[in-house]
């Protein structure tokens, strides 16, 4: 009998303690918005009387003033007042309004300290003193202009606008709006209360049709929206003229862009265009200035490519400085891989750039396997085209070297595209551009400047000139048929040019012209193990062009692994919709 007592107890307090809750869950239920009320209260300050006028000017802009009564039970610097100017209609598409705001004065119009920023789609407005604390009752007065909230139908104009915003983190005890037009144009008006998505209606039986009052205190989270709409005459849509006008004015930073280059052109036009040289292009029978494979790639494009180093190596051969043979491949997917063996040292007359290169090769030994070189050649690669064109400007070609006339450019270019996502807030805070504006705008900028450092490599006259008869070089290699007759030792001439022609990227056109001069079996006296069908040389040079270029550029350049919605029309108006909104509170 003990146990079963002591059985009963037990269901007994579990019963009891369900009772408890469910009824502390109903009171919660049914009172959470006094309670939130109260709550809300204890944060030491609360609005007393919220009351917004609006003005409709001819120009399509509305004057907004707020007059807002706090009351401060606790030490506070003042409040901050917040207003989106970016929403998404009931399409989800995004609409920008203008907010401008005029003026934060007290009941006596004496000025107010307060700060004015945009960021995140608000306009923000903080009231109040650092170094200054308040208590008791103050009234501010805040003046701004709104223009893109009006929405324009057949023949009527609309006003939607959530006059107190949804937002406050303070309760909200009177609150009341007016918009100026008479009772005769005021056609049609309502008015919604409470949360979000809340169709609560207001107030709105007054004299003046246009007006609206809260029929209680809105709690934290709640607001006041209003509608009114008039004859679209009184207030007609702004004309195209005016809209672009004002696009101009507030999206200013799409421009920089084209501002940016124009300047980028200019500068182009005085530090990176070359000089005139003689204007006409003619063919040339020898290289001009006894200039060597390398400096004419990189005089021609001004940069030194896996081509030009190609071209250099296969000059080292013709002059019988080395040996070049090709290697059998490896198995069924092996690559053609190629032997340098050294056959004299260069003269103390080679240039620093070719010693670098071809001691390099050979520091090892008389032979080398090309493809053993990767990663190891990058560091000389990049050393060899410093000195190629140090060479150049001390040669009069160049007033400064390609490789740093566009470095101001590439940094300058980079760090704008860097800061653009950085600045944005800035710019939106500052100039009141969206900050997806100010990003757009800036990295394209900051592209335009990058791109300009490729074209700064402005060449001497003596440049320009030497640059004409490298083209002119060029024109020769492409149309030699129409002066082979001139030459009687063909293959003499076909291996004195053929790396410069591969320099120039007209190699297999000029090996075209001379594909039948070697005879069957014979092969140039500096090149071996050729494994094409017949040798031509035609068939010689794509072979250098292709397998023999490729593992050069790969082994050289290997780098080290490391819509509007409507207030009244399909049930689209609620609490807290429209333009408007968004709420403050004290700090």
């Amino acid at each position: 009998m003990e146990k079963t007592n002591k059985g009963g107890k037990v269901f007994f307090k579990i019963i009891k303690s369900l009772l408890v809750s469910f009824i502390f869950c109903l009171v919660a239920y049914f009172f959470a918005p006094a309670t939130a009320l109260a709550q809300s209260a204890s944060s030491g300050l609360y609005i007393n009387n919220f009351s917004a006028e609006y003005k409709i000017l001819d120009d399509s802009w509305i004057e907004v003033t707020e007059n807002i009564d706090v009351f401060y039970e606790t030490p506070h610097h003042g409040i901050y007042r917040y207003i989106p100017y970016r929403y998404h209609d009931s399409l989800g598409n995004v609409r920008n309004i203008r907010i401008n705001v005029e003026s934060v004065v007290g009941e006596n119009g004496d000025n107010y300290i307060y700060e004015n920023t945009q960021t995140d789609g608000n306009v923000s407005i903080k009231i109040g003193d650092l170094d200054e604390m308040v208590t008791g009752d103050f009234r501010y007065i805040i003046t701004y202009k709104v223009w893109g909230a009006i929405n324009y139908f057949d023949d009527e104009a609309e006003f939607y606008w959530n006059a107190t915003g949804n937002e406050w983190l303070i309760p909200i005890y009177n609150s009341e709006a007016r918009v100026n037009i008479s009772d005769d144009d005021c056609l049609a008006v309502t008015g919604f209360q409470g949360y979000e998505g809340s169709k609560e209606a207001v107030d709105e039986s007054f004299d003046n049709k246009c007006s609206w009052v809260a029929t209680r205190a809105l709690d934290v989270g709640e607001g006041l929206t209003i509608v009114a709409r008039w004859p679209k005459d009184l207030t007609p849509p702004p004309s195209i003229a005016t809209k672009v006008g004002l696009w101009l004015l507030w999206n200013w930073i799409y421009f920089l862009p084209l501002i940016v280059f124009i300047l980028a052109f200019r500068v182009f036009l005085k530090k990176g265009k070359d000089p005139k040289g003689r204007g006409t292009i003619v063919a040339e029978f020898e290289v001009p200035e006894k200039l060597t494979p390398l400096e004419v790639g990189s005089l021609y494009d001004n940069k030194s490519g896996g081509r030009d180093f190609s071209a250099m190596i296969i000059g080292f051969a013709v002059n019988g400085y080395m040996g070049i043979k090709e290697l059998d491949k490896k198995g069924i997917f092996g690559k053609i891989d190629y032997e340098f063996t050294k056959m004299k040292d260069l003269p103390n007359s080679a240039k620093s750039f070719e010693k670098t290169i071809f001691n390099k090769l050979f520091e090892g030994g008389e032979t080398v396997i090309l493809s053993s070189l990767n990663e190891k050649f990058y560091k000389t690669k990049r050393e060899a085209e410093k000195e190629v064109f140090s060479s150049l400007v001390n040669d009069g070609y160049y007033d400064q070297s390609p490789l740093s006339a566009g470095l101001a450019n590439f940094v300058i270019g980079v760090m704008m595209m860097v800061f653009s996502f950085f600045t944005g807030s800035v710019f939106e805070s500052w100039f009141g551009v969206s900050m997806t504006a100010t990003i757009i705008s800036l990295c394209l900028s900051g592209l335009i400047v990058f791109i300009f450092g490729f074209f700064m490599s402005k060449r001497t006259e003596r440049g320009a000139e030497t640059r004409e008869k490298i083209a002119g070089l060029k024109l020769y290699l492409e149309t030699a048929e129409k002066y082979r007759m001139k030459f009687a030792e063909e293959q003499k001439l076909f291996e004195k040019f053929l790396p410069y022609a591969m320099a120039l990227g007209v190699a297999g056109i000029w090996a075209k012209k001379f594909k039948d001069i070697y005879k069957e079996g014979e092969t140039p006296g500096w090149y071996s193990g050729y494994h094409g069908s017949t040798f031509t040389a035609f068939a010689f040079t794509n072979s250098l062009n292709n397998s023999f270029a490729t593992t050069v550029d790969k082994s050289f350049t290997a780098t080290p692994s490391s819509s509007s919605s409507s207030g009244f029309s399909g049930g689209g108006g609620f609490s807290g919709g429209g333009f408007g909104g968004g709420g403050g509170g004290g700090w």
